[in-house]
């Protein structure tokens, strides 16, 4: 698992590329599962505590990417998830 500041950097580096963007987005969704394998996860409330994590981590590479050139939402990371994977939303409650 990357740190947001590695992500932000592969993110910078691409001069802000959608695939770039994408590709952090995929394997922050993977980590998603790998943690969730990690940590033997079998309620919802815990999968949800891990997908506020990622939210967290994609906050703080919108953070230091946007310092140089807004270019993401804070709020993209669950956005995005909730459509790749609509059951996220009974997951999260909203």
């Amino acid at each position: 698992m990357k740190k947001a500041k590695e992500y932000a950097a592969q993110i910078i580096e691409s001069n802000h590329s959608q695939e770039v963007i994408k590709q952090v987005f995929h394997e922050m969704v993977n980590e998603i599962h790998e943690v969730s394998v990690a940590r033997k996860v079998k309620s919802d409330k815990a999968i949800r505590a891990i997908i506020l994590e990622q939210q967290q981590k994609w906050a703080a590479i919108c953070r230091i990417v946007n310092k140089q050139q807004p270019v993401l939402d804070e709020k993209g990371f669950i956005n995005l998830l909730k459509v790749a994977i609509p059951e996220t939303e009974q997951i999260l409650g909203n």
